[in-house]
C-alpha cells in the first residue's frame, strides 16, 4: 500500500516583516521535510520567498500592503494620539483587508481541492493573519480546512488574571487583582469599538448573519484548532484561563535560508571579546518598523561612548540604512545595516532592544540578558514578560535618555542574576524542537486529531469576562 500523501500546506501572515520572517523560516524547514506549500502574502514579499521551492500567491487590492504603506494608506494616523489610540487606529487596515484575504484563501483551497480532492489541506498561519476568521466562524458557502496558528508575538489574549495592555502589572489571581484586570479591559473597550465595528461589517459582507455574537480581541487565539505559541512557558505570563488549544513549542529557531557572507572587517573584535576576551559585547537594535533612530539607537550610542573596552554593535535593521553623517561614532562602536541575530548574539553579553519579540527570543536562546525600551505595538507586552521572567529590564520609555540606558546597562552587567536567568531560559529552550512539534501537529490535524491523539476540537471561543 502506498504511503499516504503529505497534506498540502497553505501559509499566510500579517503583512509586517517581523511577523512574516518566522513564517518564511518555518516554510523553509517544512519544504526540507517534503511538504508542498502555497504561501499567501503581499507581492512585496515575493522576492524574499523566491529562494524557497513553493508557490507564492500575491494578495491584491487593499490587502496588498506592508508596514511601509501605513502612512500612505492612513495619512491621518499621525494625528491620532501616540500609544493605544494610534495602535488601535492602525488595526483598521488589517480589518478591512479580511475580505480580500478570505477570498484569496478560498481561491487557493478551491484550486488544491480540484487538483487532488482526496489530499488533506492544512493552513499554517501566523496568528495575526485574519483571513481565515470567516471560515473558522463557519460562514456558509466557505470551504473549511483546519488551521494551525503560530504565535510569533506575545500571547496577547485578554485574561482574568492580569491587565491586557499598557500597565506594568503581573499575574494576580486575588479578587483585587482580577478586579483591576477587568477594569483595565473595560476601559479599553471604547478604544477598540471602531475596529470591532468594522470587523463585524467585513464579516457580514462575507455572509455572517446580522446580530450574531463574534469574538472581541481573542479570535486569533481561540478559533484555530491549534495555537502553537513560539516561546518557552517561562517567557509567557501564566494564566488560569489559557485556552485548551494552546501549546508551547519554544522560540523561532535559527535559519539557514540566508547565508551571511559579508562580514565587516571589524568582526574579529566581536568574536574576540565575546569568546572570553577582555570585555563585553553589547548588541543594539531598534527593529524594522516605525524606525526613528533618535528613540533608542542614538541615546544608546551616547550612553556607551565612554566604554572603550566594550565592543558595541548597532544594527539598523534595514539593508542599506545609515545614520546621519554628523553623528560621531567612537572606534569601539560599530554601526551596520544588517547582521543575522544568531551570528551576533552568540558572541554577546547584553542585548539592547526596542522589544521586538523575535529578537528577544533569539537573545534568550543564546542566554543573553535584555535591556528593553519601546512602547509601540506589542512592545509593552514583551517588556512585561521580560521583567516577569527576570531575564532583563524594561525602561518603559520609547525615548530613554542616555543616562537611563547607561544605568540599565550597568545594572544588567553587574548583577549576575539576570545572566543566570537568561542562561536558565536558554537551557529550557534546548528542550524544545519547534519545527518537529509543528510537523507533529500538521500530520495529526491532517487526519482529524490533535498531536496527543484526541479528536480535533471544533473551533470555538468564549468571553474573557462573563
Amino acid at each position: 500500500m502506498a504511503a499516504p500523501k503529505k497534506p498540502f500546506i497553505v501559509m499566510a501572515s500579517h503583512p509586517v516583516n517581523g511577523h512574516v520572517q518566522p513564517i518564511r523560516l518555518v516554510a523553509s524547514e517544512l519544504i526540507k521535510r517534503g511538504y508542498e506549500i502555497a504561501v499567501l502574502l503581499p507581492h512585496a514579499y515575493k522576492e524574499s520567498f523566491s529562494k524557497l521551492d513553493l508557490t507564492f500567491v500575491s494578495l491584491t487590492g487593499i490587502a496588498d500592503y506592508t508596514e511601509k504603506d501605513f502612512d500612505t494608506m492612513q495619512p491621518e494616523r499621525k494625528y491620532w494620539p501616540p500609544g493605544l489610540d494610534q495602535m488601535v487606529y492602525r488595526s483598521i487596515a488589517p480589518t478591512r483587508a479580511i475580505f480580500r484575504q478570505s477570498r484569496a484563501v478560498q481561491n487557493i483551497l478551491k484550486g488544491l481541492k480540484t487538483r487532488d480532492p482526496e489530499r488533506p489541506i492544512v493552513i499554517v498561519q501566523e496568528s495575526w493573519f485574519r483571513g481565515t476568521v470567516p471560515m473558522l466562524l463557519r460562514i456558509p458557502g466557505l470551504i473549511y480546512v483546519p488551521v494551525i496558528a503560530l504565535g510569533v508575538t506575545p500571547f496577547m489574549m485578554p485574561s482574568i488574571d492580569f491587565p491586557i495592555i499598557g500597565v506594568r502589572a503581573f499575574p494576580d489571581t486575588s479578587p483585587a487583582g482580577r478586579a483591576k484586570a477587568k477594569a483595565v479591559y473595560d476601559s479599553l473597550i471604547p478604544a477598540f469599538e471602531r475596529g470591532q465595528r468594522e470587523f463585524r461589517w467585513v464579516l457580514e459582507d462575507l455572509g455572517l448573519e446580522e446580530g450574531r455574537e463574534i469574538p472581541h480581541m481573542s479570535e486569533r487565539f481561540q478559533l484555530p484548532e491549534v495555537h502553537l505559541q513560539m516561546c518557552t512557558p517561562s517567557l509567557e505570563l501564566p494564566r488560569t484561563d489559557m485556552p485548551p488549544n494552546v501549546r508551547f513549542i519554544g522560540g523561532v529557531p535559527a535559519s539557514d535560508v540566508d547565508v551571511w557572507q559579508d562580514r565587516p572587517e571589524w568582526w574579529d573584535e566581536v568574536v574576540g571579546n565575546g569568546n572570553g576576551g577582555k570585555g563585553d559585547v553589547i548588541a543594539v537594535t531598534q527593529g524594522t518598523m516605525d524606525i526613528d533612530y533618535t528613540e533608542l539607537i542614538i541615546p544608546t550610542i551616547e550612553a556607551l561612548r565612554d566604554r572603550p573596552d566594550t565592543v558595541v554593535v548597532v544594527v539598523l535593521g534595514i539593508r542599506g540604512a545609515k545614520l546621519p553623517d554628523e553623528i560621531n561614532i567612537p572606534a569601539h562602536i560599530h554601526v551596520i545595516d544588517y547582521v543575522p541575530y544568531t551570528e551576533l548574539l552568540k558572541h554577546s553579553t547584553l542585548f539592547v532592544t526596542n522589544g521586538g519579540y523575535n529578537g528577544v527570543q533569539q537573545a534568550l536562546c543564546h542566554g543573553v540578558p535584555i535591556l528593553k525600551a519601546g512602547n509601540d505595538g506589542d512592545k509593552k507586552h514583551t517588556g512585561n514578560r521580560i521583567e516577569w521572567a527576570g531575564c532583563g529590564l524594561d525602561l518603559w520609555e520609547t525615548r530613554p535618555t542616555a543616562e537611563q540606558v547607561r544605568e540599565g546597562v550597568e545594572t544588567l552587567l553587574k548583577d549576575p542574576k539576570f545572566r543566570v536567568k537568561a542562561l536558565e531560559m536558554q537551557e529550557e529552550a534546548k528542550g524544545y524542537d519547534p519545527i518537529e512539534l509543528i510537523v507533529k501537529e500538521i500530520d495529526a490535524v491532517a487526519v482529524g486529531k490533535h498531536s496527543d491523539g484526541s479528536p480535533l476540537r471544533t473551533p470555538s471561543w468564549k468571553k474573557t469576562f462573563g
